[in-house]
């Protein structure tokens, strides 16, 4: 069996290969791992993986300046981080050609009680693309025509695999059975995701900064909330907003006249010959992106939050109250209901019925044209448990 591992390297042996391969895998999975986000691997999955000495194989290929490791813990619970050293983190690859015993080599990472993933896994063969691609595309690419599928579940619930790091030109290229895959998503996905969190809160009067504050928990949370439960109209308000997908071009409204470009670009970044400008609707958009996953201080520092405190009180202070502990909470709670919602819920239905095609990308799902009806109706449907009807953007290619 043969390995792609990145070009340059020199494993030892077979473990420090597949460890090699492994990471190449993952690193392609999404645009952020490519510019050198850390990859989240808990240990049980290295021992599985790499066998009960796994650790000595990490340490090696970190001696030989291949791999890099962060050590710390997110609040004492998550496992560590890792990642490819920068002079490796590329789309060149070169073969490793592994004994055929070594069944460590299936890149296929997904639990056996996770049916779901299992299912999503199964789909793949149905996949062809067509056209050509060129660097991380043309890795992802050339291990789908391949065969040599990756798939994953992080601690976060999110599903990523070979497909889930293609780009939308390159997306548009798959195909099952000579048929072209579409797009269906939410529009304003992540705000309404937070939208719903900050319901489960069922506390809109945060404690001051000095005072201990309760993470929302996502995890054991039950499909319960209702238009009944939003009992803060400030928050109702935000929420409609998303379900039209309406949001950030209202942002945008409000931000006319008041904010520009140079004001949500710190002084020291903004270069000298910038043009300022008015904040176009992907500003605002990356903008409230930012202001979401960013550590607190940056996030009060941000007129983006200003404009959010101003408009919605309470979803503000959901916003710093969650992350106090660990600003990565909210995040990583915004990626646990998404999947719940996504992965488990809308695309878990589908998969009871194996005539349609379906292949996820976060918070999207691919399918042929004659299935959009029911795709979209799976979504909104779940959805609705939780009392709120998304928009659906229009099928994409």
């Amino acid at each position: 069996m043969n390995l792609d591992i990145p070009r340059g390297t020199r494993p030892t042996n077979d473990k420090m290969a597949i460890l090699l391969a492994e990471l190449m895998a993952a690193t392609a999975t999404t645009k952020e791992r490519r510019a050198g986000f850390w990859i989240p691997i808990h240990w049980q999955q290295w021992r599985k993986i790499l066998g009960s000495r796994y650790k000595a194989t990490i340490r090696e290929a970190t001696a030989a300046g291949y791999v890099e490791t962060n050590d710390r813990y997110s609040v004492g619970r998550f496992p560590k981080s890792y990642r490819l050293a920068k002079r490796y983190r590329r789309p060149k690859t070169r073969p490793y050609t592994l004994p055929r015993t070594r069944s460590t080599a299936s890149r296929i990472r997904i639990d056996e009680t996770d049916s779901v993933g299992r299912l999503l896994v199964d789909q793949f063969k149905r996949v062809r693309l067509t056209g050509t691609a060129s660097g991380w595309d043309g890795f992802c690419a050339a291990q789908i025509r391949a065969g040599s599928f990756y798939a994953t579940r992080c601690q976060y619930g999110r599903f990523h695999s070979t497909f889930t790091g293609l780009k939308r030109a390159v997306r548009s290229q798959l195909t099952v059975n000579g048929q072209q895959l579409f797009e269906i998503d939410v529009a304003n996905c992540q705000p309404l995701i937070l939208g719903l969190l900050a319901t489960h809160n069922n506390r809109h009067n945060p404690q001051p900064d000095t005072q201990p504050t309760t993470k929302t928990d996502t995890t054991n949370s039950t499909y319960s909330i209702c238009r009944a439960f939003l009992t803060d109209q400030n928050i109702t308000n935000y929420i409609e907003l998303c379900e039209r997908g309406k949001l950030y071009e209202h942002l945008q409204e409000r931000c006319r006249g008041q904010l520009t470009l140079r004001d949500c670009i710190p002084a020291d970044r903004w270069h000298r010959y910038g043009a300022d400008r008015p904040l176009s609707r992907k500003d605002v958009k990356r903008q409230f992106l930012v202001m979401l996953f960013a550590d607190v201080a940056t996030t009060r520092r941000m007129p983006m939050f200003d404009l959010v405190a101003t408009e919605w009180s309470a979803l503000a202070d959901f916003i710093i109250d969650a992350k106090r502990d660990c600003y990565q909470n909210l995040a990583r709670d915004c990626q646990q209901l998404e999947s719940r919602l996504m992965i488990d819920g809308a695309a878990g239905s589908l998969l009871a019925e194996p005539s349609i095609p379906i292949v996820t990308i976060h918070d999207a799902i691919l399918t042929t044209a004659a299935h959009i009806p029911a795709v979209e109706s799976a979504v909104i449907a779940e959805f609705g448990r939780l009392g709120v009807t998304p928009k659906i953007m229009p099928a994409r290619y």
